[in-house]
């Protein structure tokens, strides 16, 4: 677990949780997939969580 308020290092972790007010105001979850020619492709997946 990291906790950061740097945006350069969250975008580093595959999932990132944001608190708002002592509650979860967004998730993020990063994934890689590859492309037809091989090329590793990122992706954001799910949506983000609302309070």
């Amino acid at each position: 677990m990291v906790v950061t308020h740097d945006h350069a290092v969250a975008t580093q972790v595959r999932r990132t949780v944001a608190i708002r007010d002592g509650r979860t105001a967004s998730e993020v979850r990063r994934t890689a997939r590859t492309d037809a020619d091989g090329n590793t492709v990122p992706t954001t997946a799910g949506p983000p969580l609302t309070a």
